[in-house]
């Protein structure tokens, strides 16, 4: 099951409860509760982050339109996306 398939079986009353993300919930009108914090990393070489695809992304990720869709899809924290972590 998808997490929208999740989302719709419990608003039909199929389902209970289940875990999923909370776009999936905001999406289908549901209530949410978090559960766990979860970090994502990107990790490449130096020398890639200078390509112009890379650099396409990172722009990308700091755009206000991606932080718009964050935003309204909500549950998401992008506020430290593009940021560079460890450069050894």
């Amino acid at each position: 099951m998808s997490e929208d398939d999740l989302a719709l079986a419990v608003r039909e009353g199929e389902a209970d409860t289940g875990l999923a993300v909370e776009a999936a919930a905001t999406r289908h009108a549901l209530e949410f509760i978090p559960l766990h914090v979860e970090h994502f990393d990107l990790a490449m070489r130096r020398r890639s982050y200078f390509t112009p695809p890379i650099q396409r992304l990172m722009a990308f990720a700091a755009s206000d339109r991606l932080q718009a869709r964050a935003g309204a899809m909500g549950g998401y924290d992008v506020s430290r996306l593009g940021r560079v972590v460890y450069n050894a």
